[in-house]
């Protein structure tokens, strides 16, 4: 009897031991973890290619069994499954993704991303670059021009609300421009660095909520300032409709040339105007952009040059010459 009770209570321990460890497995813990979200580019514009990546130094994600879901629909499972790579919507369109991530110590980890796509557009002009009336095309910096760049974000949310209610950040060939950026600071004026040929100008734009994140870049070419004359008729004005282009032959008595200087300074009284015929300086003609040629006999050709300068800007100026065929 006395060893018969010894053997019952060891069997009984021996009992506990083997059931003890299923209550363990019983107990189950979901939390959302410190996982490390990088987003490649990290501010995506819209219809473009974006890699989501899971970091962690709490856990170790290459030994974890991770499931990305969007609209709740399985797109990415496995184990080690850290990087997802999708393509995102239009402007305003929100990608969720869900993730329900299972280290080894058996804690599920959980985290939701929302992807908004965004994108920017930066328009730019040369405040005071000079092109003739009716001229189609758009007035190109030169040197020392004033160039203003305005940003235009392109989201639904803005359009409901105004581009004005947000904060942007301009940068200047990398160097940032702290007295043009803000609050309501949508755009960004600046004169053009003489040793510089293209001005590199970057943005960066978001909503004080965090709703909308943009950035943007843009490269301006400084151009060279061109002279181009034009013959005037005393019945149709000025032909501006073709140039007047190595020699030309004058058909009357007398011929009136006007020269427009294309992307100098708009302002008129800061240009400098010297004419000369067959190299001989003359006196600037009243109306300054206009030369009349009255020769007192017909017969050969005269050379007629011009050089314009800026009397503020050091840096611009521009010349050319004609043969005309008297």
């Amino acid at each position: 009897m006395r060893y018969g009770s010894i053997i019952l209570g060891f069997l009984i321990i021996v009992g506990i031991f083997i059931y003890t460890p299923k209550f363990i497995y019983a107990e189950t813990k979901v939390v959302s973890g410190d996982i490390n979200i990088e987003m490649i580019p990290n501010n995506p514009e819209p219809y473009t290619d974006v890699t989501v990546k899971l970091a962690s130094y709490a856990t170790d994600l290459n030994r974890a069994s991770i499931d990305w879901k969007i609209n709740n629909q399985t797109v990415l499972s496995g184990i080690g499954r850290t990087s997802y790579t999708f393509k995102t919507g239009g402007p305003n369109s929100a990608t969720v993704i869900n993730l329900n991530i299972l280290p080894d110590n058996g804690i599920i980890i959980t985290r939701q991303i929302a992807v908004v796509p965004s994108e920017i557009e930066m328009l730019w002009q040369a405040v005071d670059s000079y092109t003739p009336s009716f001229y189609k095309g758009k007035a190109l910096p030169t040197q020392q021009s004033v160039i203003k760049v305005v940003a235009f974000p392109n989201t639904v949310n803005i359009e409901k609300a105004n581009k004005k209610n947000m904060i942007y950040t301009w940068k200047l060939n990398d160097s940032a421009a702290q007295n043009a950026s803000g609050y309501g600071k949508d755009s960004f004026t600046f004169e053009n660095n003489v040793l510089k040929n293209t001005e590199h100008v970057e943005l960066s734009a978001s909503m004080i909520n965090n709703l909308y994140n943009a950035t943007g870049t843009l490269d301006i070419n400084i151009e060279n300032p061109k002279l181009l004359f034009y013959q005037k008729s005393p019945i149709n004005g000025v032909l501006y409709d073709e140039a007047l282009q190595g020699s030309t032959t004058m058909a009357e008595d007398e011929m009136t040339i006007v020269a427009e200087p294309y992307y100098m300074n708009r302002n008129s009284n800061d240009l400098a105007y010297n004419w000369k015929i067959n190299n001989e300086q003359i006196e600037t003609p009243s109306r300054r952009t206009e030369l009349t040629i009255r020769p007192a006999s017909r017969g050969g050709y005269a050379t007629i040059a011009l050089t314009v300068e800026s009397i503020t800007k050091l840096f611009q100026s521009v010349t050319n010459s004609i043969k005309i065929n008297l």
